[in-house]
């Protein structure tokens, strides 16, 4: 399997962004525990087409919710 090379956005104090690599068979299992989770959380939301893009950001926004609150 490829691996793709993913540039990490960039800390304040950081001159460069972090380049990690991702592995492809890892990506497409998150995607699949994804489906998982959207499943349990919305049932028959699985045979619909997800805008993942959207789904992170409400997920940020809930982790950043839950650290400000605890």
């Amino acid at each position: 399997m490829p691996t793709i090379l993913m540039r990490r956005c960039l800390k304040k104090d950081a001159s460069q962004p972090d380049i990690i690599p991702v592995s492809v068979e890892q990506l497409v299992t998150l995607i699949a525990d994804a489906d998982s989770v959207i499943e349990q959380l919305m049932p028959g939301a699985g045979n619909c087409v997800v805008d993942i893009g959207q789904l992170n950001e409400v997920l940020m926004a809930a982790s950043t919710l839950k650290r400000q609150l605890t």
